[in-house]
């Protein structure tokens, strides 16, 4: 901020004192019981400019600094601005370090999602690949139609998996809380997942309490699906 600049935003305060000081000069001049000259009159007034105008650039070159440090500050939001010195100076260094936080909080959190979103497409294609592949080979007679409706079960599921991850943002917004059987629920993922129980011949013990509970059914089954999916993916043949 430049001096003029300054001046032009301490405008009131200073046609205040030189009203106040034009007002000043006036009375005593009016007063006939002063006897004032009118060259100690003007000598006084210029004298309280003077003043004022050593004051202002007093004030100015004590907030320079700051200025210089506000101006550089927008450069590097990386780090908290300091140099506050005074109590005003203080009052807007906390709001803008507040401020240069909650960015940096979002802008991390908005890397991060970047950083699970590019991951999990990687995975995704990758586990997607596999049933492709298997249904390459469908022109071949001989092949398990079994086998195959695993493949499109586990496309069905990926295909699911990414529709969700893709709502994660929207969460909020395609969250229905109803009264919901967890029983019910939990069976349905099983049964979503049959054919890789058969295929990899693992038991299950379900215990589940019949009571009901306040839930999204569809963001339940999915977390419920995911839990059970990866079990199956990383439990032995014939395992339990």
């Amino acid at each position: 901020m430049t001096f003029f600049k300054y001046l032009r935003d301490h405008i009131y305060s200073i046609l205040i004192v030189l009203v106040g000081m034009t007002f000043v000069e006036l009375v005593l001049f009016l007063d006939p019981r002063v006897n004032f000259h009118m060259g100690t009159l003007i000598y006084t007034w210029v004298l309280a400019m003077v003043f004022l105008v050593a004051n202002l650039s007093i004030s100015y070159l004590h907030k320079r600094t700051w200025y210089k440090q506000l101006e550089s500050y927008q450069e590097d939001l990386s780090k908290e601005l300091f140099g506050a010195r005074n109590n005003e100076q203080r009052f807007i260094q906390n709001k803008i370090n507040n401020i240069s936080l909650e960015y940096r909080n979002e802008l991390t959190e908005l890397y991060q999602n970047q950083k699970d979103q590019r991951e999990y497409t990687e995975s995704w294609v990758h586990d997607i690949k596999v049933p492709l592949a298997a249904l390459k080979l469908s022109q071949d007679d001989e092949l398990d139609k079994k086998l195959i409706a695993e493949e499109l079960d586990q496309i069905d599921y990926l295909v699911d998996q990414a529709l969700y991850f893709a709502r994660l943002n929207n969460f909020s917004n395609d969250y229905l809380i109803q009264e919901q059987d967890l029983n019910d629920i939990v069976k349905s993922c099983i049964r979503t997942n049959k054919r890789l129980f058969i295929s990899k011949r693992i038991g299950i013990n379900l215990d589940v309490t019949d009571k009901k509970v306040l839930t999204d059914e569809k963001w339940l089954s999915f977390i419920i699906n995911q839990i059970v999916s990866n079990s199956l993916k990383y439990t032995d043949q014939g395992g339990k």
